[in-house]
C-alpha cells in the first residue's frame, strides 16, 4: 500500500503545479541536450500515458481491443519490424512510422527464427530458449513450445475476433518445433493477422484454466511482468529477469530490457496529461495536433516526430437508408467542406484526396488531378448542388441522422460539432452520439452503430485498404460497403504475388470506392509523439508491430545524468 500511495502522491504533486514548474524547466532545458552517459544504462523507470480509460478485461473472449496495449509489455508477437537493422538507429533506410503495416522487406521473426510461406500453407519455426514467465497460481517458468503457439492461434481463431479467418485458415497444428498453418484460401492478410496484428499477442495455454479476465493472471514471454493495477491511477510492470531479448549498440551486445520498471498512467483529462508531459511526470506520449503549438511554445527541450497514415473518415452505414443510396452519399461528399476539416485537423500540408490509399505510396495512390471527373467533383465543395442532389434522391427536406464518436477524444468532439454545422447547411440534422472509448469501439467493431461513425482509419497497408476496408466481408468495413467490382479485384489482389500487378489492381479498386463514397475521408491525421531527450535509443519510431509502442520499450534506456542535468 505504501508503494501505491507514494506513486499517486508523487504524480499529484507533479501535476498540480504544472504551470508553475514549466517556467523553471524551460530555462534549464532550453537548448540543452547534455552529454549524458557514454553508453546505455540499466535501471530506472519509464512512465507512459496509458490514456483516459481504465484497462478492460484482457480475456480474448471478451474481445476488448483497448486491453491489448496494456498486455504488450507482458506478451509478444510472432513478427517484428527490424528497426535495429533498418530503422533510424540502424542504416536509416526506413523510419517505421506506418501505424499498421510493416513492408515485407523490413520484417524479421521474433518468437520464431524462420518462416516458409506458400499459397497453401505457412510454417513457423519456434525460436529456441524463450521462457514463459512464472505467474503465481497460474504457471511456473518453462520454455515456449510450438504447441503453445498453435493453441494460442487456435484460441484466437475461436474467439469473437476470429471472423477474420473465415474462409482463409483451414488448420493450425504443431509439428515438432514448427507450427504449420494450412490455408483454405491464400490471403496476404493472414500473415498480418497472426504475425504482427495488434490482436496477435501470444499468451500461455495455462491461462485457460484460470480467470483470464484478471490482470494478475496474465503471463507471457515479454520483457516485463505484471506488477499491479490501481484503478484510476496506473498499471505497473517490472523487469522480467529471464527475458530472452538482446540488442547491439555500437558493436556491443546488451541484454534487454534496460529499464527496471514501466508505468502506464491513467489520465482522463487531456490537459492534465499534457501537464504530466511538461513536468516530466510522463516521459513519452502521443499528443494531438491541436496541442502542438502551445506545447512547443511553453515547454522547451522536448523531442518530436510527425507522421500521418491514418484518415479521419466519416463511415456511412450503406446497408440502411439513407446511405444505401449512392447518390445521397455523393451529395454528402460535395456538401462537405474538406478544406475546413483540413484546417481543423491542422492537415493543410496533406492532400485533400486521402482515402482509401495512402498518398505516400505512388504505386497505389491516384493524385487529385488524375482522378476521373466524376470522382474529382466529389471534393469540390458546393452546398447548393449537394442540397439539390439530396432532393433529386428523394430527400427534399433533408433528413436526420446519428453520428457516433469517442467522447474522450477532444478532436473527435470538435470534429462532430464542425460536421453538425456543415451538414446543417444542406438540410441534414446530425445528432451526435458520444460514448466512452470502450463503448465507442464496441459500436464500431461490431458494426452496430446507426447512420455514421467517425473512424480513425489506417490506410498505410495497401492490400488491407482494399481487402479489409472495402471488401464486402472486410473486418474493417465499418460502412458495410459492397461493390461486386471491388470484391472481384479484392479476390485477385489477395492471390497476386507480383507486386506491380497487385498495386495496379489496388489503385483501380481505390478509385471505384472513392466514387461510391462509403467513407468520406475528411483529412489525413497529422500525428506526433513527444518525448524528453533522456529517453535514449529511441528515434521517433511509431511501431515495429501493428500501431503499438510496446515492442519498442525494451530497447529504451533512461539517461539519468541528463535527466538530472535538465532539472528533473
Amino acid at each position: 500500500m505504501l508503494k501505491r500511495t507514494a506513486f499517486v502522491c508523487i504524480l499529484v504533486l507533479l501535476l498540480l503545479p504544472a504551470f508553475a514548474f514549466a517556467g523553471s524547466q524551460q530555462e534549464s532545458s532550453t537548448g540543452s541536450t547534455g552529454a549524458g552517459a557514454t553508453g546505455p544504462q540499466y535501471g530506472g523507470t519509464l512512465t507512459l500515458n496509458g490514456g483516459a480509460s481504465e484497462p478492460p478485461s484482457p480475456s480474448i473472449n471478451d474481445a476488448h481491443h483497448a486491453s491489448l496495449a496494456w498486455l504488450e509489455p507482458i506478451q509478444e508477437r510472432i513478427i517484428h519490424g527490424d528497426t535495429e537493422k533498418f530503422g533510424p538507429g540502424g542504416n536509416g533506410e526506413y523510419a517505421f512510422q506506418l501505424v499498421a503495416y510493416i513492408p515485407p522487406q523490413y520484417q524479421k521473426g521474433h518468437l520464431i527464427s524462420d518462416w516458409d510461406l506458400t499459397q497453401e500453407r505457412l510454417i513457423w519455426t519456434v525460436r529456441k530458449g524463450i521462457m514463459w514467465q512464472a505467474v503465481d497460481g497460474v504457471m511456473g517458468a518453462r520454455e515456449l513450445t510450438a504447441d503453445d503457439i498453435a493453441k494460442d492461434v487456435q484460441r484466437f481463431v475461436d474467439s469473437p475476433w476470429g471472423n477474420r479467418f473465415d474462409g482463409l485458415l483451414k488448420s493450425v497444428k504443431a509439428v515438432g518445433d514448427t507450427i504449420v498453418l494450412e490455408y483454405d484460401n491464400y490471403s496476404p492478410e493472414l500473415f498480418y493477422f497472426i504475425g504482427y496484428e495488434d490482436r496477435a499477442i501470444i499468451s500461455p495455454p495455462e491461462t485457460t484454466d484460470v480467470d483470464d479476465s484478471a490482470w494478475e493472471n496474465q503471463g507471457g514471454t515479454g520483457a516485463f511482468a505484471f506488477e499491479e493495477y490501481v484503478v484510476g491511477s496506473y498499471m505497473s510492470y517490472v523487469k522480467n529477469p529471464n527475458f530472452w531479448g538482446k540488442t547491439t549498440i555500437d558493436g556491443k551486445q546488451y541484454d534487454l530490457p534496460f529499464i527496471d520498471k514501466l508505468i502506464r498512467v491513467i489520465i482522463p483529462d487531456e490537459s492534465t496529461a499534457i501537464a504530466a508531459l511538461r513536468t516530466g511526470a510522463v516521459d513519452h506520449m502521443g499528443v494531438n495536433s491541436q496541442q502542438w503549438d502551445t506545447l512547443e511554445a511553453t515547454t522547451k527541450g522536448l523531442e518530436r516526430n510527425k507522421y500521418g497514415d491514418m484518415v479521419n473518415a466519416i463511415s456511412l452505414k450503406t446497408d440502411a437508408p439513407p446511405f444505401d443510396n449512392r447518390d445521397v452519399r455523393r451529395a454528402m461528399s460535395i456538401g462537405t467542406d474538406y478544406e475546413a476539416f483540413k484546417r481543423y485537423g491542422k492537415a493543410e500540408d496533406f492532400p485533400t484526396h486521402v482515402f482509401p490509399s495512402w498518398s505516400g505510396n505512388p504505386g497505389v495512390y491516384t493524385p487529385m488531378e488524375e482522378l476521373p471527373a466524376d470522382v474529382r467533383e466529389l471534393y469540390e465543395y458546393d452546398p447548393a448542388k449537394a442540397k439539390k442532389m439530396l432532393a433529386d434522391a428523394g430527400y427534399p427536406n433533408g433528413f436526420e441522422m446519428e453520428f457516433y464518436i469517442n467522447s474522450e477524444g477532444v478532436i473527435d468532439v470538435g470534429f462532430a460539432s464542425l460536421l453538425q454545422n456543415e451538414w446543417a447547411k444542406i438540410g441534414v440534422k446530425v445528432e451526435i452520439v458520444a460514448r466512452d472509448y470502450v463503448t465507442y469501439r464496441q459500436y464500431r467493431d461490431t458494426f452496430t452503430f446507426k447512420g455514421a461513425i467517425l473512424a480513425g482509419t489506417q490506410i498505410g497497408n495497401a492490400t488491407g485498404s482494399v481487402i479489409n476496408l472495402l471488401g464486402t466481408d472486410g473486418w474493417l468495413n465499418y460502412s458495410k460497403y459492397s461493390n461486386p467490382k471491388v470484391d472481384a479485384l479484392s479476390a485477385q489482389i489477395a492471390m497476386e504475388m507480383d507486386g506491380v500487378k497487385q498495386n495496379a489492381m489496388i489503385k483501380e479498386a481505390a478509385v471505384i470506392a472513392a466514387g461510391d463514397v462509403a467513407n468520406i475521408g475528411a483529412y489525413l491525421i497529422p500525428q506526433g509523439m513527444f518525448w524528453w531527450p533522456w529517453v535514449k535509443n529511441y528515434h521517433g519510431e511509431v511501431s515495429i508491430e501493428d500501431g503499438t509502442f510496446g515492442a519498442l520499450v525494451p530497447y529504451i534506456w533512461i539517461d539519468q545524468d541528463l535527466k538530472k542535468e535538465m532539472g528533473f
